[in-house]
């Protein structure tokens, strides 16, 4: 029995299953199953061969994304502390170059650049510094009085 008379025996015509079959292709896609042996032989290969070695990686990366914050911080905190210092210094009459200026200048910049990278960081206490800074180096600028 072939399946063209199995299906009049049933009662159904080939005819409408195709029309059926036609029509409902039109709103049903159907993805193709993709089996790829080299890929999952290769896979397997390559997790054979390096091991844990990707989960180290992964560690790594997390502990050099937490040393680069680390740096950054321990970079900002010597800015602050110069920044202070060098205004102690201003304050206590001791002149400076216009390099020791630029060069505080370049810390400050260092300052408010991870200020403004890290809300969350405990800052502001240079700022009064700073403006004595800046206000120093601009008389300074005017009067041609650095050391």
């Amino acid at each position: 029995m072939t399946l063209h008379e199995l299906l009049q025996q049933l009662g159904l015509n080939i005819s409408t299953w195709a029309e059926f079959i036609f029509i409902i292709s039109f709103f049903i896609e159907i993805a193709p199953i993709r089996i790829s042996p080299f890929s999952a032989i290769f896979k397997w290969i390559g997790n054979t061969i390096l091991g844990d070695i990707p989960s180290k990686i992964e560690e790594l990366m997390k502990v050099t994304k937490d040393l680069y914050k680390y740096v950054k911080e321990v970079e900002f905190t010597t800015s602050r502390y110069r920044i202070l210092r060098f205004d102690d210094e201003l304050i206590h009459g001791l002149k400076h170059t216009q390099e020791h200026f630029n060069q505080i200048k370049e810390d400050i910049n260092v300052y408010r650049r991870f200020c403004l990278d890290n809300p969350n960081y405990k800052n502001g206490i240079a700022d009064g510094a700073i403006n004595h800074i800046l206000e120093v180096d601009a008389r300074c600028q005017r009067e041609h009085s650095y050391l």
